[in-house]
């Protein structure tokens, strides 16, 4: 029994041994294979910098531009760097459309169609900056490749620049045929690099026009209302075969945006407050009844309780002037008892204007007035004199001419009233004139130029402090251009031929319908240093010879 205790013992002791030994096995494999998982892991090793660097084309094959290519080709992408196969999909676009498969493998796409590439046409492809490596980098170039399968491609090519563009955003360029002059149908999108550069190359001979938007291009009738926009200077850019086109240059402008009516808040059944479309608010005035173009002057001309009242107003945006659509509701009963009240004071340039927080009726004739002006006391130390006032619109009134010894304006509270008879609050009004508002005279420095292929055309020449972005402008039918007086610091220059007849001083970015190209301009390409009582001359703004056409 002894010796059989014994080797059942040694038994046991051999089996403990072999488990250890199987367990060991084990766990080194599991740890083997967890250190290969890590060591396979992407993306940026920890601790190191920070991976910045986008992604970029080192070679593709076959090598864009190749005819006769099999209809079944592959077409493979190689990459500086593995690239994030979730960012590829939404960025691969053909043309014409076809059904097509895109593998990523590490540092490759490849494309290939589920059956065959068409054959009629060039095969475009192209592929987004929004394509992005595992930190997230996104690439700084589109890339567009063109195939045929048969022997030839189309050979043109326009290039160009957007100007004034935003780098945080993805800008998309279009090109557009014309027929009889006239854009009609979008042929091709192009990204911009990060830098704002934009090529159309394999095009085929016609007549062209170019326009960019930030974000996606999609209705451009549409698009310019609500996102930065830019359009050629030139009408058309016709290409005949093998035409190379460059330096196309495109400014980008804020959206020529159309408001509508959204809302209206009444505070009495006078005065209100609008919402518009873009959420900007403005105050109303509800119009005559009868005269729509006047203030309600008595009880017949206001609107009463349930008649309907339609509200259209006159808007204007950058460029152009529009009506909004109409806009109805039902008047209701609103009970007004809140006295108007004076929201500010302040000097205009040298007038002196007090806002009030609504509409204000006519004031008091009886109590203080001078050939339909109201006048109110100045104090000047412990003396008073009259001081005229007018209406500048229902809610300011000016003085146009403030005595410069007046430290004080006062007048009874009700003097001024609401349009529904409150008058305000306080029995004698009194409002501080701080003639510290008055702008100083500012001593500054002077730029003079020339205006080099001048065609006797308007021209405006914008300047711009880089530090404070006060804008400067002065216009010239000559040949040179003068600032006077601008203050100390860096200033960028442009100029643009004066074509906005809406606001002279505002460039023309172009309008789509009816079409009408942007204005011709010129970006001088320094800073400008202006110092006090200094004369900056010899800056040279140069519309060259065609460009002024």
């Amino acid at each position: 029994m002894l010796v059989c205790s014994i080797a059942n013992y040694r038994n046991f002791g051999n089996t403990m041994k072999l488990i250890n030994i199987k367990i060991s096995c084990v766990i080194i494999i599991l740890l083997a294979f967890m250190l290969t998982l890590r060591c396979a892991a992407l993306g940026s090793p920890g601790g190191g910098p920070k991976d910045l660097t986008p992604p970029k084309i080192i070679k593709f094959s076959p090598e864009s531009g190749t005819t006769n290519i099999d209809p079944k080709q592959k077409i493979t992408l190689k990459f500086s760097e593995m690239i994030d196969p979730l960012s590829v999909p939404a960025s691969v676009s053909i043309t014409p459309n076809c059904d097509y498969v895109a593998k990523v493998r590490g540092r490759s796409i490849t494309l290939f169609p589920k059956e065959k590439w068409p054959e009629q046409y060039p095969i475009i492809i192209q592929l987004s900056r929004r394509i992005r490596d595992y930190q997230n980098n996104e690439m700084n170039q589109p890339i567009q490749l063109i195939y045929s399968t048969k022997t030839e491609v189309p050979t043109c090519e326009i290039t160009g620049k957007l100007e004034n563009i935003n780098e945080n955003v993805i800008t998309e360029v279009g090109l557009y045929n014309l027929n009889n002059g006239t854009p009609d149908t979008l042929l091709r999108k192009v990204e911009t690099s990060n830098e704002g550069e934009f090529v159309f190359n394999f095009l085929p001979s016609g007549e062209y026009t170019i326009v960019a938007v930030e974000n996606k291009l999609s209705d451009f009738a549409q698009d310019i209302r609500h996102k930065r926009y830019g359009m050629m200077t030139s009408k058309v850019i016709h290409l005949s075969k093998n035409d190379k086109v460059d330096d196309v240059s495109i400014m980008m402008q804020n959206p020529i945006e159309r408001l509508e009516i959204q809302s209206i808040n009444l505070i009495n059944q006078d005065y209100g407050t609008i919402t518009f479309s873009n959420g900007n608010e403005e105050q109303y005035v509800v119009p005559n009844k009868v005269s729509p173009s006047q203030f309600i002057t008595n009880e017949t001309h206001r609107y009463e309780v349930g008649d309907s009242v339609v509200i259209i107003l006159d808007k204007e945006n950058r460029i152009e002037r529009y009506r909004t659509k109409p806009f109805s509701f039902v008047m209701p009963e609103k009970l007004d008892t809140i006295p108007p009240k004076i929201v500010s004071s302040s000097f205009e340039d040298s007038t002196f204007q007090i806002e009030f927080s609504e509409p204000i009726i006519n004031w008091n004739y009886e109590i203080k007035s001078n050939n339909n002006k109201f006048l109110i006391d100045g104090r000047i130390d412990s003396n008073f004199v009259d001081v005229v006032v007018n209406r500048k619109n229902a809610f300011t009134l000016v003085v146009s001419e403030l005595p410069k010894e007046v430290i004080e304006l006062q007048f009874l509270g009700e003097t001024i009233r609401d349009l529904v008879d409150n008058p305000m609050e306080d029995s004698l009004v009194t409002i501080t004139v701080n003639w510290n508002q008055i702008p100083k005279t500012v001593t500054g420095g002077n730029i003079t130029g020339d205006i080099l292929s001048w065609h006797s055309r308007a021209v405006v020449i914008e300047a711009t402090n880089i530090k404070t972005n006060d804008v400067y402008h002065t216009s010239t039918h000559t040949n040179n251009f003068e600032f006077n007086n601008l203050p100390s610091g860096d200033y960028t220059i442009w100029g643009f031929v004066q074509e906005n007849s809406l606001n002279p001083e505002i460039y023309f970015s172009g309008s789509w319908l009816p079409y009408k190209p942007a204005s011709k301009f010129v970006i001088y390409p320094e800073l400008i240093e202006v110092r006090t009582r200094w004369i900056v001359e010899g800056i040279q703004i140069d519309f060259q010879t065609n460009f002024m056409e």
